[in-house]
């Protein structure tokens, strides 16, 4: 979301939507740096605390989002 272009990198809102527009990589890199601008939320990772991460990513009502992260991350390692 635009309001978090400085915590995804650039310096302003026209920069961002630029960089978004460019591609995944791009998108990725800003999302990657969200991540690591949100208190916790790096830590939540590692400790696959996904309420945590919910609640870093999106504060404290983030109704189902805990439970859809984990679901992801299970079907992107569950083994064939």
């Amino acid at each position: 979301m635009g309001f978090n272009h400085a915590a995804c990198g650039h310096k302003d809102v026209l920069d961002f939507v630029t960089a978004m527009k460019a591609g995944e990589t791009e998108q990725l890199n800003a999302f990657v740096s969200l991540c690591k601008s949100l208190k916790g939320f790096s830590k939540a990772m590692k400790d696959k605390d996904y309420k945590a991460m919910a609640t870093a990513y999106n504060g404290t009502d983030y109704g189902d989002y805990d439970k859809r992260i984990e679901r992801a991350y299970k079907a992107f390692t569950a083994k064939p």
